[in-house]
């Protein structure tokens, strides 16, 4: 019997079981839906699938994968864009379903050509390279930090601990205070605004998001809407600092949304707190205000870097101008042949779409 997709109800749970059980044995990745559960009160845009057999005499799953639907700006026209999340296959443990993933993305197309995926970890890895393969357009968003309390990052950071002649001038830096003057310089705002005329504070989406998104869609040929209405569809975890909105002169100019998690023997980031810019939506003329500031909201906060990945040319710049270094990204968006074709073909690269770790399930390693 062919593989059916079907969405993921409570009398597959057993299924998914064993699936899971499969995956690890075979030391894949992990299971998508670790609980085996079926998701209870899942939002409207947003619907988990599985890929099922009966071959084994019983209905067995193959795979997994989570749609989303989100309103978004196509090529300047309002519309509607379906991101792919989490997709797992049973191809990772047994080659008789390598073929599976093409099965899965045919489905997405079938549902909306317009289809996205994003992080996936890096280059190397198989899913973006299968999407590369397949004619998709995958590239890096462009990632970003900056340091706030050098020696902790000094001390933390594991790329610093290796090997030991690095580790000790890390350690020489971060107790000499010769670390903190370097982070100093090299992260000094290149551009420096009166930010005695901005304030940040948190509070409640209000009008104020469709306002500044309409304004803000004229730049760009492609992104999730963030307007009042789409916004709860980005940030609806709870784990979120903000929206956090800055004013100028009293009037508001901009927001922006950020997590901040103490990491736990974190493969890039160690023990540090890390705080990440999951977006920042302003106004040209006040953009490297409210980065500025909302640096300064997560220091006090108690970060020690904080990190962001952006794909729009301007904000880019406000960031850089706002004192942060580039770094290497494995934050990855893929676009479907048709998305891509509609944006530009290559969409990051063309400085012109809004793509950052709040879309999709960009937060989900954070």
């Amino acid at each position: 019997m062919p593989i059916a997709f079907v969405p993921f109800e409570p009398q597959h749970e057993d299924a998914v079981r064993r699936f899971n059980e499969r995956l690890v044995a075979g030391h894949a990745v992990t299971p998508f839906f670790p609980e085996a559960k079926a998701p209870q009160g899942t939002n409207a845009n947003m619907q988990p699938f599985l890929a099922v057999d009966h071959d084994a005499g019983q209905l067995e799953v193959r795979g997994s994968f989570l749609a989303v639907r989100y309103p978004a700006l196509i090529a300047g026209a309002e519309g509607e864009v379906l991101n792919c999340q989490s997709p797992v296959s049973e191809g990772l443990v047994d080659q008789k379903y390598l073929l599976l993933p093409s099965q899965i993305f045919k489905v997405l197309l079938r549902k909306n050509p317009f289809v996205f995926v994003v992080g996936m970890g890096g280059l190397q890895n198989p899913l973006p390279r299968f999407l590369k393969a397949a004619g998709w357009s995958v590239e890096e968003v462009p990632f970003y930090y900056k340091v706030i309390r050098a020696s902790r990052f000094l001390q933390q950071m594991p790329q610093l601990q290796q090997p030991v002649w690095k580790k000790t001038a890390a350690q020489i830096g971060a107790f000499s205070g010769l670390g903190a003057l370097a982070f100093r310089v090299m992260h000094r705002n290149k551009s420096v605004p009166d930010l005695r005329r901005y304030s940040i504070a948190k509070a409640e989406w209000g009008p104020w998001a469709t306002e500044l998104w309409e304004r803000f869609r004229m730049q760009i040929q492609f992104g999730v809407a963030r307007d009042q209405a789409s916004v709860p569809l980005l940030y609806r975890s709870g784990r979120e600092i903000g929206p956090l909105v800055i004013q100028h002169d009293g009037v508001i100019c901009g927001w922006s949304m950020a997590l901040l998690t103490p990491m736990q023997n974190n493969v890039h980031f160690a023990n540090l707190r890390v705080a990440t810019i999951l977006d920042c939506i302003a106004d040209d003329e006040h953009r490297v205000a409210a980065v500025t500031r909302t640096v300064e909201y997560l220091a006090q906060a108690g970060a020690d870097i904080v990190i962001t990945n952006q794909s729009h040319a301007p904000t880019q710049q406000a960031f850089l101008d706002a004192g942060f270094r580039p770094g290497p990204s494995n934050y990855l968006l893929a676009a479907s042949p048709k998305l891509a074709a509609a944006i530009g073909g290559t969409p990051v690269k063309s400085g012109s779409i809004h793509l950052t770790r709040s879309d999709g399930d960009g937060p989900i390693n954070l």
